[in-house]
């Protein structure tokens, strides 16, 4: 197996620069919409973990066995 050869930092900047500059704009609302996605799916887990929060507290902290059966 042959070493893998590592590229110094000062090489990497403006390689990266030149890919964003070229390929940002005209992909900027595919991006855009990734990341609306992306925060929306976020925004989502949060809410589900938010609403078992509630049902937990509701049935282990509060001793509610009737709210067990509610799920």
């Amino acid at each position: 197996m042959s070493a893998k050869k590592r590229i110094s930092a000062a090489l990497a900047y403006p390689l990266v620069k030149r890919l964003i500059v070229e390929n940002l704009p005209p992909h900027v609302r595919l991006y855009l919409t990734g990341l609306l996605c992306s925060i929306v799916a976020a925004a989502a887990t949060g809410a589900t973990a938010w609403i078992m929060s509630v049902m937990i507290n509701s049935i282990y902290v509060e001793r509610n066995a009737a709210a067990a059966w509610g799920i």
